[in-house]
Order: structure tokens, then C-alpha cells, then sequence
């Protein structure tokens, strides 16, 4: 049984070394803790600190927030494609499109279509 911390380490040196993975998740190319930042179209901003774990469980604070389906992750395009599904009762839904700054480490593109978002790891 591997910890957390080696899982991320291990996927930190596969994505750095241009080595996909072997199951390719949002939770390795999201690895550890992250900070979105997000502008919406009215100029209204705000951020939140997450974590995805268990592949595809989108964490903030230590409460599951969404389910992130549709995935797509195309590293020789640099673009990565989610749809972020709220945990009932929460019904929202955002679909996410962005280029691969730097894996592992910067995305930035546009949550449906009109809100500007940048994710950025903090640890």
C-alpha cells in the first residue's frame, strides 16, 4: 500500500520526466494541494484551496465537493477537460477547459466557457 505522499512524489517525477502515467487521472496531473482563482465574465473574482483524491473527487477544506467526469487530459496538446458535478444536494455544474502551463504545477483556461480560471499548486 502506497501513501499519498509517495503517490504524488512518484507522479511529480513521471510528469516531470514527460512519463504519462499509467492510469491517467485528474488526480495525477492535479497532484497534492492546489489553489483555483477564478474571474468571472462580470468581473467578480474569488478562489479556493482543493485537493483531488480518489481519482476524481474534487476536495475543499476536507469536504467532497464535486465528482469530476468527462475527463479528458491530452499532454501532447497541453489541455486538460472536466466537468465539475456537485454532490447533492448541490446540483451545480461547471465545465473546464484549460492548457497545461506547466504540468503538475499551472493550468489556466476557462470554466464554461466565460470565467477566466488559473490553478496553481501550493505545496
Amino acid at each position: 500500500m502506497t501513501s499519498s505522499i509517495s503517490k504524488v512524489l512518484v507522479n511529480d517525477l513521471l510528469l516531470e520526466n514527460n512519463v504519462t502515467p499509467k492510469v491517467m487521472s485528474l488526480e495525477n496531473v492535479f497532484p497534492g494541494k492546489w489553489r483555483n482563482i477564478y474571474v468571472t465574465q462580470n468581473g467578480q473574482s474569488g478562489s479556493e484551496d482543493f485537493e483531488i483524491k480518489e481519482g476524481n473527487k474534487y476536495i475543499i477544506k476536507g469536504r467532497h465537493m464535486f465528482n469530476l467526469e468527462n475527463v479528458s487530459i491530452d499532454l501532447k496538446k497541453k489541455r486538460i477537460k472536466f466537468k465539475k458535478v456537485g454532490i447533492p444536494p448541490d446540483n451545480r455544474f461547471a465545465f473546464n477547459e484549460v492548457q497545461i502551463v506547466e504540468v503538475g504545477k499551472k493550468y489556466e483556461g476557462l470554466e464554461d466557457e466565460t470565467t477566466k480560471i488559473s490553478y496553481y499548486r501550493i505545496d
